[in-house]
């Protein structure tokens, strides 16, 4: 496949800012922002900021919107990846924050617990080759 055949946004969102990067089919990053001003709080006003953050970087970007097949977004707390919920931010309503996301910025939406995606990765670039595996 081209890298160019499609494109996944991964927003990382911390207390006091926000990464947002594109990466392409092959993984490579075609762009980023780093510590994009933001104050991660639990109000309606906190997440249009963060959707608002989010469209503005999409928008920026030298690809279409239809070739980006997807967006990770990485937040603090309780998360349920399976369900798309958050239960420590922007739980106002019944609809998964995912589902949220979806319908403000308009790109299939994923969530995961910060931790979890940090670990994830470092896992899967070989960060961790050399760590134990098990107890003794």
């Amino acid at each position: 496949m081209a890298p160019d055949a499609g494109f996944f946004v991964g927003v990382e969102v911390k207390k006091f800012h926000i990464n947002i990067g594109l990466l392409d089919f092959k993984q490579n990053l075609v762009q980023s922002v780093e510590k994009i001003p933001y104050e991660l709080q639990n109000t309606s006003a906190s997440l249009d900021e963060l959707c608002r953050i989010i469209s503005q970087f999409i928008d920026d970007l030298p690809v279409n919107r239809e070739k980006i097949m997807g967006m990770g977004v990485n937040l603090t707390g309780r998360i349920n990846y399976a369900t798309g919920y958050s239960y420590s931010f922007f739980h106002f309503n019944e609809e998964p924050l995912s589902k949220v996301f979806e319908a403000k910025i308009g790109i299939r939406t994923f969530l995961e617990n910060d931790s979890r995606a940090m670990a994830y990765g470092e896992f899967s670039s070989g960060t961790v080759n050399q760590e134990k595996t098990s107890c003794s």
